[in-house]
């Protein structure tokens, strides 16, 4: 038996789940017509993207993080996890080339499939780029370092921004990832980010104008980039699937 058909059998027959409070089986409906809502929407709507972020609005997603966790860290990255998997989603209908319009299946198998491939060789393993926080990289050094996200909201968070103290506290952090680079650090940021599926200018780091120019080489953005964008990540999906 699926698990939704053991959800509606606990709405119809009040003897079910003998010890289940009074109130679940309506509570349980309530959840079950939101299912039913969304199955329509993902059916019928042009995008797929579009209907997930109303889902997450309407299950009040970051009411519930800010709920359940007191690091403000944790809610943060857990709230950019959300709006990741919407960007992967629109990014996933941008690129579809198949004859109608994707559906969920499609997606998930898609997202499957670029899980799947996790053994690797020794070797191998050794080649990858190593992603991690800066928290994670302190007491670890690398020739070559990239710290992302130079931009305000980001470096410094949204939530430190306003506060004097824990914004220092955010430069101190961003002069433990700096430290991490032996030969090579480059410090970038994106022109505009996508959240929850819609694009968005992103303001460069206020860090940034901290550090002297002697010590900076600057490159500024092609009059092509968008173009040449577009190309690295179709590049980047080739190779996700191969």
């Amino acid at each position: 038996m699926r698990l939704i058909d053991v959800l509606e059998k606990v709405c119809s027959e009040n003897e079910f789940v003998p010890l289940l409070k009074k109130n679940s089986p309506a509570v349980i409906y309530e959840f079950l017509e939101v299912i039913e809502k969304y199955k329509k929407k993902f059916y019928s709507k042009e995008k797929m993207s579009v209907v997930m972020k109303e889902l997450i609005k309407e299950l009040q997603f970051e009411k519930e993080i800010s709920m359940e966790e007191t690091d403000e860290k944790v809610i943060k990255a857990r709230m950019m996890n959300i709006s990741e998997f919407v960007n992967m989603m629109s990014f996933f209908e941008n690129g579809w080339e198949e004859a109608g319009k994707p559906t969920l299946f499609d997606f998930l198998a898609r997202l499957t499939l670029l899980m799947s491939d996790d053994e690797t060789t020794e070797e191998k393993e050794d080649s990858r780029v190593q992603l991690m926080t800066i928290h994670l990289s302190k007491g670890l050094e690398f020739d070559v370092v990239f710290v992302v996200g130079m931009e305000e909201g980001i470096i410094p968070t949204s939530r430190s921004s306003e506060d004097p103290v824990l914004v220092a506290e955010e430069r101190r952090l961003l002069y433990v990832g700096m430290t991490r680079a032996r030969k090579k650090l480059f410090l970038t940021g994106a022109q505009a980010r996508k959240k929850y599926g819609e694009q968005i200018q992103s303001v460069p780091s206020r860090f940034l104008t901290e550090i002297s120019n002697e010590f900076m080489e600057s490159f500024p953005l092609a009059d092509n980039q968008e173009e040449e964008t577009e190309k690295f990540l179709s590049e980047l999906e080739k190779l996700k699937v191969s």
